[in-house]
């Protein structure tokens, strides 16, 4: 499916994160209520081990090289830069990774071929925006000191100023919604990466597929059977179809 910016849930990404300033008195504060204490790397594995023996998995979690946390078909890479985890963010990154993104992908492999085969011909949807969707939610479960999606309405909105600004017009506009300097300068690289010229309008608009998402899969939760949408990974439209 071709990304296509939107503007349907502009006003409740707006109102996360305003509400976040609001609560906690700016991002910092937010980020030591909500993501626990710093940890360090024999912490971070130890957390890892008891999640795979609670939950009889067997996933290679590593240090990498990249900025950013992946999981890829060779395992999770984590970020080696110390001080990146915090305990509770991390124990949801778990659950966010592994717990949803390698579970539907491990299913969606062990599904019957000619199943496969039937749901790719009914795939219709944004398939990103539900998986994405559904790993943030499953994360936050563990955010008990907050219960709204801030990081996921901060990129969704943040598409949405950067479609109407330049690149430190935005910039400016994300300020106090953002940690420091780099942490905004991270945010607003993030959604005007991919332009040729960013001093005009325009943005990566994919960093809107968690919240979306997420706010399509509450608006719809009495009519999902998550069991059956962790089967696969299919878009909520595919599930629905495929159902019928």
């Amino acid at each position: 499916m071709k990304v296509v910016f939107s503007t349907k849930y502009r006003n409740y990404a707006k109102a996360v994160v305003e509400e976040v300033i609001k609560v906690f008195g700016s991002p910092q504060a937010y980020k030591e209520e909500t993501w626990g204490k710093e940890l360090d790397k024999e912490e971070i594995m130890d957390i890892v081990n008891k999640y795979m023996k609670v939950n009889r998995l067997s996933v290679d979690v590593y240090f990498g090289q990249s900025l950013v946390t992946t999981m890829t078909g060779n395992g999770l890479s984590l970020v080696g830069t110390p001080g990146y985890y915090r305990d509770i963010r991390f124990k949801s990154l778990l659950d966010h990774e592994i717990g949803t993104h390698y579970i539907r992908s491990q299913n969606q492999r062990n599904m019957d071929e000619d199943l496969q085969r039937y749901i790719k011909k009914k795939r219709i949807g944004w398939t990103l925006a539900t998986e994405e969707g559904l790993a943030s939610l499953c994360n936050h479960i563990w955010y008990t000191n907050c219960n709204l999606f801030y990081i996921p309405a901060l990129l969704y909105y943040a598409v949405c100023i950067s479609m109407e600004n330049s690149f430190w017009d935005t910039f400016k506009a994300l300020e106090k919604f953002t940690i420091d300097f780099n942490d905004c300068w991270l945010q607003t690289m993030r959604v005007k990466r991919g332009m040729t010229d960013t001093s005009k309008p325009g943005a990566f608009c994919k960093d809107q597929a968690t919240f979306d998402g997420s706010m399509r899969i509450l608006e719809n939760r009495e009519s999902i059977d998550f069991l059956a949408l962790y089967g696969g990974k299919v878009s909520l439209e595919t599930y629905y179809l495929c159902e019928e």
